[in-house]
């Protein structure tokens, strides 16, 4: 989503006044792209992928407010509030009923995983041992899905597989790449990336307090393949303005 507007952007600078109706196509194809995504998230019912999106949305969007001294902290202030309630207004219309059957599952997830924490507070039971331990020894006699492959929290399953080394090293992760990425944006707020990156990275780790978020490999192969191709595109862009 963030990448599909990002380039939604890019191509409205790059080709709807310069390339006629050939340019006007693709900015169309790219909107209609966009305009799609977001109809697909919602048709998911996924609440921590909606949450993700749009809080990661409202977090970019707050940290350039911010960042842009030409606006009244006043004014910027209303400006995020308004947004942030029009955000949660449609967040929770749509799903007005937020319960699930299996939220309190989730629940003796995270008890047990507690558990494994309290045991092996420093190394934890080991990245791939989870599922093992949960089943064979701290599985609640409620819980009804014993064979659940994680507790569906991030910072719960760093926790209690990596204790506090790989907790800690995780939360570490997050606030530091969090603060590289708004640096970058304070020093080109020009460059479209950065906030793209920003808020994909956002809305993983907010997706993951609900659920696999970075643990899930086929997510983060796409979000370091964009990353990558970001760095790579910003690169690019200083070498040649550094020739000029």
């Amino acid at each position: 989503m963030p990448y599909l507007f990002l380039g939604l952007l890019w191509a409205k600078n790059e080709f709807y006044s310069k390339s006629g109706f050939h340019g006007r196509t693709k900015v169309l194809f790219l909107f209609l792209s966009f305009i799609a995504g977001i109809i697909a998230l919602f048709m998911t019912q996924s609440r921590g992928a909606c949450a993700g999106v749009l809080l990661g949305l409202l977090f970019v969007l707050f940290v350039k407010a911010v960042q842009c001294k030409k606006i009244s902290f006043e004014k910027r202030f209303v400006v995020t509030a308004i947004m942030a309630g029009v955000l949660c207004s449609g967040f929770y219309m749509y799903f007005h009923d937020f319960s699930r059957h299996y939220d309190y599952e989730r629940v003796l997830l995270w008890k047990s995983s507690y558990n494994m924490w309290q045991d092996h507070k420093v190394f934890g039971v080991g990245y791939s041992n989870w599922q093992y331990e949960y089943r064979h020894k701290y599985i609640s006699p409620e819980a009804k899905e014993p064979d659940l492959p994680m507790p569906h929290n991030v910072i719960v399953f760093f926790f209690s597989t990596t204790g506090l080394v790989g907790g800690f090293g995780y939360l570490i992760f997050v606030i530091k790449e969090s603060e590289v990425l708004i640096k970058y944006m304070k020093q080109e707020p020009d460059n479209l990336f950065y906030p793209s990156m920003l808020w994909a990275f956002s809305s993983i780790t907010i997706h993951g307090i609900v659920d696999a978020g970075i643990t899930n490999r086929f997510a983060m192969q796409v979000l370091f393949a964009y990353i990558c191709l970001s760095e790579t595109h910003t690169h690019h862009a200083r070498l040649l303005k550094s020739d000029c």
